[in-house]
Parts: structure tokens; C-alpha cells; sequence
């Protein structure tokens, strides 16, 4: 299923004649040449993939809205919107997509004879919903990229949301509403103009040397290449003109800051990963802003004003209230092998003290083996078998052999792999945020250690903050129920929205990019995906 297929269809009911407005009524062989083409099969131009059949039907249920006439035409001329379409269209680069697919080129010269004007009527409708449907929900469908992917995006119905912008003399307005409103996305929109801007200007190196390796104090040609690199990429180590060949204590800070956004270790010394970071091109910063802006499309259009965001390629939790972020923590996330995926939902429920019901993949394959290798491995972990409703003895079952009706699951406590309180946003991956008595994790810069749920460094915390405005659940009741032992469940009076993002570029608030590794592999997937031929 493509991305456009999740905008949601509607018949429209409003019927509008094509002199509407005092507009001048167009030729009668144009309207008799867009009806020809209206009751055949999809122009060339549209395409004949399931992306061009559902525009093709959105296109014809809006001319069937409005009796089959032009929309576009006011007598023998293109009514002002076209003009302004096509420059709107023309800075989708900004946004990281191609202005050449929506078809609008020397749209401008052409000629309005007869069946020339239903062409460019038809052309003009096509790429208004097209450039629609990309903003709205992303030019790919995030299931092609990962089947797992499930994102919330934005729905509108093609054919009224025309009829509207075309009615209400708010065409350009409208134009400029499609694309997301988060302010990381429009960090990342400028973020896109100035590494364009770079690029147009030459770019920057991308031939350091390995052996660039040096100490402070250092000099010559490699060192000067270093800071030209870095003054290029926005880095702007300082420097007298005398000393560029100097490696100084502002090389190494502007040094450190390019580390640190690349999510390597701050030292200021340019190690091999360092150099490597330092050589990819302004063209491929370009490739990888560009596919983390159409992820952000593929995310509501409201996140919540009280939401949790966790990055999976950062390990990074964030709890964000207002606009502003209240509580940062580090997490623990999926393997390659058991990702984490990428979806959003509402966190209903807190699980104090909570049992863990093993998994039956983890169970067969990681469980029983271990129970069957040392039958003191039940008890040494505070395991228990369950058939139905009731605890048995491990000699009341065949462990090699366990049925539907018999489950493996670990008590509440300290061992327990849950740790002492579970988030959970009921979903069809059965994953949710939960504590870990394996806190050492959190120390690592790579924390991918799970089956797929999503371990948070600070569990209290997180609570106290979810729980926030249900007055009985103070800090201190919330430590109790943690350490009960008793498996409690509550209920939020307000849910959280709860979002899982692949970013693995975003902008801060200086307007300074940040780099994550691609832990699963999708940003090359995405490529693949976005530029089949190559990019």
C-alpha cells in the first residue's frame, strides 16, 4: 500500500460550474476535450503505477464534483493559482523532494489552444494532488521501507481539499499549510537551504587524510585542511591568518563540537572515525536530511501536547510538555536482529511491580534450553510455569513440549527482566517502555541489547511524570508500588501519546545538525527507495 492511499476519500457533495466567481466561461472545445480525456484512461503523465490509478480517481470524482468542467481555466486563460502553483511547487527541494515530478515545467509558455488547455487543466489538478499527497503523508509509504512501520499520517480528501484551496481565495495559504508544522521539522527545512547553500559554493573536502592524527600544538598543511574543513561545515574554528597551519585550542574545541554531532567521543583529536565523519560529502548530508524530513511527514500532525519521544537511533527518551522538553533520559532498544518498531500510540496504563510473561519465541529459543540445561535455573531466576490459571511443578509438564495453555513467566522483584514498572501503549507489536535491573547498559554509546521493547534508564522519574496531575500518585507511592512485589496496574485519566522515530539527522535550536548511526540499516533502504536509479 503507497503513502497516498492513506489519505482517507470522502465523496464530495459541492458542485461548482466552471463561470463561477464571474470567472469567463472557457471554450466549449477545451471543456469538450477535457471530457473526452475525462472518460478515458489515465494520461501518460499521470502514471501507470497504483500511485497514478489513485490519483487518477481522485482527479476524476473532482471534475464529476464540479459537472466536468475546468477548474483551471477562466475564458482562454489560466486563473492566477496556476502561476502561483507552479512556483510553490518549484521549491519543493526545500523540502527534500523533486519539483520535476509534479510535471509543471514551462508550464508557463504553454499554448491554451483547445486540446492543449485539457491537458494543462488535467496537468495542473494532477500535480496539486500529487505535491498534496507527498507533503501530507510522505512521497514513499513508510510500510515498503519496513513492514512493521506504522505511522499516523496526516489525511485529507484530495478532491475537497482542491475544491477549497480553488473556492475560498486562500490558494497559497493552503499550499504552504501541507507541509508538517513541528518545529524540528522546520529546523531541518533550513537546516536543507544552508548545506544547499554550501554546496553551491564548492562544498567541502572530502580527501583528509587517514594520518591526519596530530596534538595540540601541532602544525603544517594537514592542519590547515582540517580547519578549512570545519570552517566549512559551520564548525568556524578561529584563528589568526598567521596561525591556520597551527593546531590550536580553537581547532580542537570546533573540532570537539563537530564530534559531538556526529556522535563520537569529544576529544578534539582526529582519529580514523573522525576523519572518516569529517570526508562524507555535502552531497550525502544533503541525502540524509532530505529522507529524515519525509519521515517527519510520516508522523501526526499533532503529537500530543503532553508526549513521550523516544529516537531509536540516539537512545534517547524524551518527555516533552508544552513545546519543551522536561525530562531527558538514556534507553535501551531493539537489536538488528529484533528492532524496535517505528510507530506512534497512547501509553494508557503504568504496571508496578509487573510479572513478565516470557514471550514464546523467547521462551522456546532462549528459556527452556537454559531450564533443561540446569533445572535450578527456575528458581535461581524466579521463574514459574502457568497452565491456565494456576502455577504447576516443572514435573507437571513436558518443558520440551509446551502447549498453548502452558506459559512461562518471571515474578515481580529486583531480577524481574521488566525491573519494577512497565509503560504500556497496547499495540499489535506488543512493545512498551519498561525498567531493566540491567542498568550497566546504559553506559554504552550503542544500546541496542533488547528483543524489541524499549528499556529507560530512569523509570521513577518517568512515572512521577506520566502520572502528573493524578494527585494520589505522589513520588513516594510511586517508589512503594515499584517495591511491593504485588502487580499493580493504573490507569491514566489522560493518555500519553507515545512515539517511536527513526531520526537520524535533526537540527537544533542553534540550527546546527546532528548525526546518528544508522543502526538498522533504513537510511539505506530509504534511498533505494526514493532514488531507484541512483542519487
Amino acid at each position: 500500500m503507497k503513502a497516498w492511499r492513506r489519505l482517507a476519500p470522502s465523496l464530495l457533495v459541492i458542485a461548482a460550474c466552471a463561470c463561477a466567481g464571474g470567472r469567463k466561461p472557457p471554450p466549449r472545445e477545451a471543456v469538450q476535450a477535457l471530457q473526452s480525456s475525462l472518460g478515458g484512461g489515465a494520461p501518460p503523465f499521470v502514471g501507470q503505477d497504483d500511485e497514478g490509478a489513485h490519483l487518477w480517481k481522485s482527479m476524476r470524482r473532482f471534475y464529476k464534483g464540479r459537472g466536468d468542467q475546468p477548474a483551471w481555466l477562466t475564458g482562454r486563460r489560466l486563473r492566477p493559482e496556476a502561476v502561483t502553483l507552479a512556483r510553490v511547487v518549484g521549491e519543493a527541494h526545500g523540502h527534500g523532494l523533486e519539483p520535476g515530478v509534479y510535471g509543471l515545467e514551462g508550464m508557463a509558455q504553454r499554448r491554451l489552444e483547445p486540446a492543449e488547455a485539457a491537458e494543462t487543466e488535467l496537468r495542473l489538478t494532477h500535480a496539486f494532488m500529487k505535491y498534496a499527497s507527498h507533503m501530507l503523508a510522505g512521497r514513499i509509504d513508510p510500510h515498503d521501507l519496513d513492514p512493521k512501520w506504522a505511522g499516523q499520517a496526516r489525511r485529507a480528501d484530495l478532491p475537497d481539499l482542491l475544491d477549497r484551496a480553488l473556492g475560498t481565495g486562500r490558494f497559497e495559504g493552503t499550499l504552504r499549510s501541507l507541509p508538517p508544522r513541528h518545529e524540528a521539522y522546520a529546523r531541518l527545512v533550513q537546516a536543507l537551504r544552508r548545506l544547499r547553500e554550501v554546496a553551491h559554493e564548492g562544498g567541502w573536502a572530502t580527501d583528509l587524510p587517514a594520518a591526519l592524527a596530530t596534538r595540540k600544538g601541532g602544525r603544517g598543511p594537514r592542519v590547515a585542511m582540517l580547519r578549512e574543513r570545519l570552517a566549512r561545515g559551520g564548525d568556524r574554528p578561529a584563528a589568526a591568518p598567521d596561525s591556520r597551519d597551527v593546531y590550536d585550542d580553537g581547532l580542537a574545541t570546533a573540532l570537539a563540537s563537530f564530534q559531538r554531532r556526529h556522535g563520537l567521543e569529544a576529544d578534539g583529536l582526529p582519529d580514523g572515525e573522525t576523519v572518516a565523519a569529517l570526508n562524507v560529502s555535502v552531497e550525502e548530508r544533503i541525502r540524509q536530511v532530505e529522507m529524515n524530513l519525509e519521515r517527519w511527514r510520516w508522523l501526526p500532525e499533532d503529537l500530543g501536547a503532553r508526549h513521550v519521544l523516544v529516537n531509536i537511533p540516539t537512545f534517547a527518551l524524551e518527555a516533552v510538555e508544552g513545546g519543551r522538553v522536561t525530562l531527558r533520559m538514556r534507553v535501551v532498544a531493539g537489536t538488528k536482529a529484533d528492532p524496535t518498531p517505528i510507530f506512534s500510540d497512547q501509553m494508557t496504563h503504568i504496571v508496578f511491580s509487573p510479572y513478565w510473561n516470557i514471550p514464546r519465541r523467547i521462551a522456546r529459543e532462549e528459556t527452556i534450553p537454559a531450564l533443561l540445561r540446569d533445572p535450578g535455573y527456575l528458581y535461581e531466576n524466579g521463574l514459574e510455569i502457568v497452565q491456565g490459571t494456576r502455577v504447576v511443578h516443572p514435573g507437571e509438564v513436558d518443558l520440551a513440549d509446551l502447549d498453548s495453555d502452558v506459559r512461562l513467566r518471571q515474578r515481580p522483584g529486583a531480577r524481574n527482566a521488566l525491573g519494577l514498572v512497565k509503560f504500556l501503549f497496547p499495540n499489535r507489536h506488543a512493545v512498551y517502555l519498561h525498567d531493566t535491573p540491567a542498568d550497566s547498559l546504559f553506559a554504552r554509546e550503542v544500546r541496542s541489547f533488547s528483543h524489541g521493547c524499549v528499556r529507560v534508564e530512569k523509570p521513577r522519574e518517568l512515572a512521577e511524570w506520566v502520572l502528573r496531575g493524578q494527585g494520589e500518585w505522589t513520588a513516594t507511592r510511586i517508589e512503594a508500588a515499584m517495591r511491593a512485589g504485588d502487580e499493580r496496574h493504573v490507569r491514566l485519566q489522560r493518555p500519553v501519546p507515545v512515539h517511536l522515530v527513526y531520526q537520524t539527522v535533526w537540527a537544533g535550536r542553534d540550527g546546527a545538525l546532528s548525526y546518528a548511526e544508522d543502526i538498522y540499516g533504513l537510511d539505506a533502504a530509504q534511498r533505494a527507495l526514493a532514488w531507484p536509479a541512483g542519487r
